[in-house]
């Protein structure tokens, strides 16, 4: 089967046997989309779900503090004259 531009992607069960078939873009596009709104709709699900994932990324710690990565630099306070 020719692939039109599509990836072929092929998965391996915990068989012999091998199963393959070609993405298309579109079908790429689509499979994506759904990951991300499922991502989505857990991570935002409730605050606490929401504060876990942020954690889980390394943007907040624990403590609900920044990581240093995502904390911006202090500024220092303008000099008076």
């Amino acid at each position: 089967m020719p692939s039109r531009g599509g990836t072929k992607i092929v998965f391996k069960r915990r068989s012999a046997s091998v199963m393959e078939f070609v993405v298309t873009d579109e079908a790429r596009l689509v499979a994506i989309r759904r990951l991300a709104e499922r991502h989505i709709a857990a991570n935002t699900a409730t605050p606490e779900a929401a504060r876990a994932s942020l954690v889980r990324k390394g943007i907040y710690t624990p403590a609900g503090q920044l990581t240093p990565e995502y904390a911006q630099p202090q500024q220092a306070a303008p000099r008076r004259r």
